[in-house]
């Protein structure tokens, strides 16, 4: 949902722009930390962001039709 939020409203240089990508990670951001999966001073980047222990992590469950992407 706030992907979608920023990309529809994202201001200067529409949709896309590098405003956009830098407010999505600031974004992402927050909200690990206002869920608590993250300290106040973690660095969120390419290399730190898949490395978050994400709460259902083992509740995932992977789509068994041969042609989903």
């Amino acid at each position: 949902m706030t992907r979608h939020f920023r990309r529809e409203n994202s201001g200067y240089g529409g949709p896309g722009c590098v405003y956009y990508w830098n407010e999505m990670r600031t974004d992402t951001a927050w909200l690990l930390f206002r869920d608590d999966l993250i300290p106040t001073d973690q660095v969120i980047d390419a290399d730190t962001l898949p490395k978050v222990r994400m709460p259902n992590r083992d509740g995932f469950v992977p789509d068994p039709r041969l042609d989903a992407d």
